[in-house]
């Protein structure tokens, strides 16, 4: 499941990263290339860490928001109202902390003594559409800020920034 995920990354990847190199390199003087190839390369990691942490952020939220609405909504049989409030208050923590890893599982499996439990389909039902829907989520605002970058990028990119004709800087003083 993972592996045509991981193939498109890496050709986009391939695809990506050497006009990256080549907008830093070209931008500056033939002395500080080096620098400048480092700046890049640093920044790059530093907004795939930043980027990887706020889309997590944004679906463990966007998870647990959901995860409290659908189950509220649940009804548990045979049970007073009072009781029902605290076994489903109880599902929502779990649910929770558990957190999205278990999520994406969407709860196939689980343990022993909740398998013949009525409630266990919905609440499976309810962790996989939350799931899903943080997931479509971040997906969205990760396409709206690839696009807002994209312009940037044509916006602030100019070709006369761009040096193509400089000659090679020959050091003799060594």
């Amino acid at each position: 499941v993972l592996l045509p995920g991981f193939v498109l990354g890496g050709i986009a990847s391939g695809l990506a990263n050497p006009p990256i190199a080549t907008v830093a390199i070209g931008t500056v003087s033939r002395d500080r290339a080096r620098m400048a190839s480092g700046v890049s390369g640093v920044c790059r990691q530093l907004g795939t860490a930043f980027g990887i942490a706020f889309l997590g952020a944004l679906l463990t939220n966007r998870y647990n928001t959901e995860i409290q609405s659908k189950i509220s909504a649940l009804t548990v049989p045979n049970v007073p109202p009072q009781q029902q409030h605290a076994i489903l208050s109880n599902i929502i923590s779990g649910l929770q902390q558990a957190g999205t890893f278990a999520a994406s599982t969407g709860l196939k499996n689980p343990p022993p003594q909740y398998a013949d439990n009525p409630l266990l389909p919905q609440v499976q039902a309810a962790v996989s559409a939350a799931f899903i829907d943080g997931t479509l989520f971040i997906l969205r605002i990760a396409a709206i800020m690839l696009a807002v970058g994209a312009v940037a990028a044509f916006a602030l990119v100019r070709r006369r920034d761009l040096r193509h004709d400089e000659p090679p800087v020959l050091d003799l003083s060594a």
